[in-house]
């Protein structure tokens, strides 16, 4: 007994401590133990142009070479920190398992280069992209799986980011989605799949959001932009720019879910149809969204095709395009083959074709708006064959380009508030008293108007001296109760600030009910010719209204005229051989903005081209402000006496931008080579004893000449005891002589008669006069009859 209950004492006293001891345990547990941290994450670093994989890479001035070399010193959920540079890697297995995050420098700055030899990037992990370019990846796989630039099968945010220039014969030439896909601020663009998903595929059961993202310029057989399986969700995101070699240039819903929120789905195409969202066997929303400018055959914005469901609310479906000929064409929204569409508060307008095509399940809940009846908005608040007045597509405010509602528009605060989102697609809160009846409605479309500011282009004269006003009237619709602001400032075009007109910039203030305002803009006057110019003023920064016309263009008017052009004439020696230049300069007066043409061509007078001067034509050109040219005539030299200076003329025709005052400049050679007329010394004949002689006198002309040249001659009497006389010495001669084209020498054959008398030698003269047209140098020649007739001694004869 005493045993028993010893050990029965013992076990309780075991017990009791225990209790104490784990009590104390739980306490210490819950209360306090110490934390136990988690590994610190560790940064490594990246460099191409200082790095090594060698290298600790650590640090910046450690760094690797490599992504790869730096992922595989990484562990799990380390960091990466990238440089400036490019790096062509295909990180495939390198990256596939690991938790990591990659920090590039920026888009543009951080290239990860696939060269075309394979996939560029491939996750399995948790994985964080940030701040750089994935491009050039080329996969062509056997399978559906493609995702040249990145494939991800695991858990991928893309931020700040660029995927482009990637190929696949497969799907998803950008990125294959094989999970979990998240892109923000990101971008995938110019990308190519030979199957489906030019941009992005997401496959069966997967997730791709996509956060104030572009997805654009893609192409595709199918889906040029998106091809989704699984669940797609995009906000304040853009699709644009999409093809299709078939069906779905933007977005194609082939099954699982879609929600489309403050997006924008634009000038994507489509060969088949479905140009903008395509809904093939899912489930779509599409709210605060604008689908426009999209092109295909038919069934152009929204199709909601086969047994499946769609929903459209305050959003904006308008000015899409149908790209072939037929009156049954649908521009708008379709829902066929089995499907259920509702659509409540939004704009089904201005579309080719018809609106609107359902031959299943359509519900319009009310409030929406279309440009013809084929959408049968029959229900409450629903307005048909109604011009929304919408503004063209641009940047209003938010992340995403939207369509206005223009002043005016029956769409203002024509909504149902029952309905109403919060916000409209550029996160302006809804609703507004757009209308200024002191009653916020909400309106129809995925635009929230309010107060509306508008601004007027203007045209004014420019003047020749002084300065003119150009006033922009600025509008805002209706008035409001409250101030409204709005900044303004002018802009170059092809206007010079401060030289055409006066930079200004400033603020305008509309009190409560005012409408309108004005800015003036000084333009300066001058006497330039010049094209017409142009300027604009822009408004920003609105308080308490939209800008919906921010940009008007001032156009100043030139009213200077064409200037003019002239050629001024030109003379040049001929010279004796050779050539000569002969420079016209053709003129434009004033200097004016545009670029001036003319043609020249030579052309004949009395010089002839070939022989005299070589023939020139072609084309001036003046760029702007210029205001002389020159043209320039081969001369050719000769040592012909043409009598008088020869001329061409240089002709200018087929001006543009400038008028010809003076069509017409001449050429004029002057003629260098005169032929003068000269007679050689005369000749010395032997009298002889009986008969006559001949004396030969040569007249000559220093240069041919291309004209007869005549010069008369007569003979006289020499002088003195030394003097022949005519008749007895020699014959008396006169008459003129004749130089024919080309001829340059002539003679004069005077009789000279013999005698047997004793005397000296006798002179006498041939003179030339009345030379015509050509002067005479040497007018007088000596013929020299020389005696012949020895003198005889007779002595008388001696005997002896």
């Amino acid at each position: 007994m005493v045993k028993v209950r010893s050990i029965s004492a013992s076990l309780i006293g075991t017990f009791f401590i225990s209790a104490i001891l784990l009590f104390s345990t739980l306490f210490w547990l819950q209360n306090g133990r110490p934390s136990l941290a988690a590994p610190l994450a560790t940064t490594w670093y990246v460099n191409a142009a200082t790095g090594s994989d060698g290298n600790s890479c650590l640090s910046a001035g450690s760094a690797c070479a490599t992504i790869g070399g730096a992922i595989g010193k990484a562990a799990v959920d380390d960091i990466i920190e990238i440089a400036a540079g490019t790096y062509s890697e295909n990180l495939v297995e390198t990256l596939a398992v690991q938790d990591l995050t990659l920090n590039g420098a920026g888009v543009g700055s951080t290239i990860i280069d696939g060269s075309a030899s394979g996939r560029v990037l491939e996750t399995t992990g948790n994985v964080t992209i940030t701040g750089m370019t994935i491009q050039n990846g080329s996969y062509n796989p056997g399978d559906i799986f493609g995702g040249a630039g990145i494939a991800n099968f695991g858990n991928l945010l893309l931020q700040d980011s660029l995927v482009t220039g990637n190929s696949t014969s497969s799907g998803g030439g950008g990125i294959f989605n094989n999970n979990q896909l998240t892109l923000l601020n990101s971008e995938v663009s110019g990308n190519s799949a030979g199957s489906i998903g030019g941009g992005i595929v997401n496959y069966a059961n997967d997730t791709f959001t996509a956060t104030n993202s572009l997805i654009a310029n893609n192409d595709a057989v199918q889906g040029g932009g998106v091809y989704s399986i699984g669940e797609v969700i995009l906000t304040d995101s853009t699709v644009q720019g999409n093809t299709a070699e078939t069906i779905g240039g933007g977005v194609i819903i082939w099954s699982g879910t879609a929600v489309f929120d403050q997006v924008t789905v634009y000038q994507n195409e489509a060969v088949q149809y479905g140009a903008g969202i395509l809904n093939n066997g899912g489930t779509f929303t599409l709210t605060n969204s604008t689908v426009s400018d999209n092109s295909a055959p038919d069934y152009v914005g929204v199709a909601n095709i086969g047994p499946v469901e769609g929903s459209i609310l305050n959003s904006t479906i308008a000015f899409n395009n149908v790209t072939s000929a037929g009156s049954s064409r649908y521009g708008g929204v379709i829902n066929i083959s089995g499907g259920t569409l509702t659509i409540q508060n939004s704009i089904v307008a201005q579309n080719d074709g018809r609106q609107c095509f359902s031959n299943d399940s359509w519900t319009s809940n009310g409030n929406n708006l279309s440009s013809d009846n084929y959408c049968d908005f029959v229900a409450t608040g629903d307005l048909q064959f109604t011009d929304p007045l919408l503004a063209p597509l641009g940047d209003y405010g938010g992340a995403t380009f939207t369509h206005p509602l223009s002043p005016g528009s029956p769409a203002i605060d024509a909504g149902s508030n029952a309905a109403c989102p919060a916000t409209d697609q550029r996160g302006v809160a809804r609703p507004l008293d757009g209308d200024n009846d002191a009653t916020a409605v909400c309106d129809i479309g995925a635009f929230e108007a309010q107060n509306q500011l508008t601004i007027t282009d203007i045209s004014v004269t420019e003047g020749d001296s002084g300065t003119t006003d150009a006033e922009f009237t600025v509008t805002l619709s209706p008035a409001s109760s409250q101030s409204v602001t709005v900044d303004y400032a002018t802009n170059e075009g092809t206007a010079a600030a401060n030289n055409d007109y006066n930079t200004i910039g400033g603020q305008l203030t509309f009190d409560p009910g005012e409408t309108t305002q004005t800015i003036t803009v000084t333009v300066n006057s001058d006497t330039d010719d010049e094209p017409d110019e142009i300027f604009t003023v822009t408004l920003s920064n609105a308080g308490n209204a939209d800008i919906i016309d921010g940009e008007a263009t001032g156009t100043i008017i030139d009213d200077d005229g064409l200037s003019s052009l002239t050629i001024t004439d030109q003379s040049v020696d001929e010279g004796d051989n050779g050539t000569t230049i002969a420079i016209f300069i053709v003129s434009l007066s004033p200097a004016t903005g545009d670029t001036v043409t003319v043609d020249y061509q030579t052309a004949n007078g009395t010089a002839s081209a070939g022989s005299d001067y070589l023939s020139a034509n072609g084309q001036l050109m003046f760029d702007p402000n210029e205001t002389s040219q020159t043209i320039a005539v081969t001369v050719n030299g000769d040592d012909t006496d043409e009598g008088t200076a020869e001329t061409f003329v240089v002709n200018l025709s087929a001006a543009t931008n400038a008028n010809i005052v003076d069509n017409q400049a001449t050429g004029t050679i002057t003629d260098d080579e005169t032929a003068v007329i000269s007679i050689a010394y005369g000749p010395e004949v032997a009298e002889g004893d009986s008969g006559s002689g001949t004396a030969v006198f040569t007249v000559n002309l220093t240069n041919p000449a291309s004209f007869p040249i005549t010069v008369d001659y007569m003979t006289e009497d020499g002088f003195g005891d030394t003097g022949a006389d005519a008749g007895s010495d020699y014959e008396a001669q006169s008459g003129t002589l004749t130089f024919d084209p080309g001829e340059t020498s002539q003679n004069i054959s005077i009789t000279v008669y013999g005698d047997t008398e004793l005397e000296p030698d006798e002179r006498f003269n041939v003179r030339i006069s009345n030379g015509d047209p050509a002067p005479i140098l040497a007018s007088v020649a000596f013929g020299n009859i020389l005696n012949d007739d020895d003198l005889k001694v007779y002595l008388p004869f001696i005997i002896r």
